[in-house]
């Protein structure tokens, strides 16, 4: 657990995607220890103390973002960037914004095909691990869709049974 999981809170962030990947969960009491896991940890940074792989496959998953939110929380109290820093639009380091765009021609022509399409490029980049047959989960790239949490979720929930 890093340090801004240790914060006590006074509110939590619960996404739909947290709820998504809940609802697939037909163990009733597993799905109350995962609400339970991130409340208690969202608020209290209390690591869930669970024996059901479900929740903690589940939990593993949403740790993940409450740990960037708190580390967000924290940040965001220290306050914004120095005066003097690039970062602080009030700042600009030290010196004064200048006011030194061109003023626009509203009189212009319509631009050319060529001159609208200057900018597209055709992206030629072939990374050899995208055309590997498997993943590092065993996931055939050859189904016609990847497999997403949910069905991960559906596989253990059908092992558990």
């Amino acid at each position: 657990m890093d340090q801004a999981a240790k914060i006590k809170r006074d509110s939590v962030l619960f996404y739909r995607s947290f709820l998504d990947a809940i609802e697939l969960v037909h163990d009733e009491k597993a799905k109350l220890q995962i609400y339970e896991s991130i409340v208690k940890y969202g608020l209290n940074g209390v690591e869930p103390q669970s024996k059901n792989d479900t929740v903690n496959v589940i939990f593993t998953l949403i740790r993940a973002q409450i740990d960037a939110n708190n580390r967000k929380f924290v940040n965001g109290k220290k306050g914004g960037a120095p005066e003097k820093n690039r970062n602080n639009p009030g700042g600009r380091g030290g010196k004064k914004p200048t006011n030194n765009q061109p003023e626009t021609n509203h009189n212009q022509s319509e631009p050319t095909r060529n001159q609208r399409n200057a900018n597209e490029n055709d992206n030629v980049n072939e990374n050899d691990h995208y055309h590997s047959k498997e993943t590092s989960l065993n996931v055939s790239l050859d189904d016609e869709k990847p497999k997403t949490i949910g069905d991960v979720l559906a596989e253990l929930n059908k092992g558990a049974m």
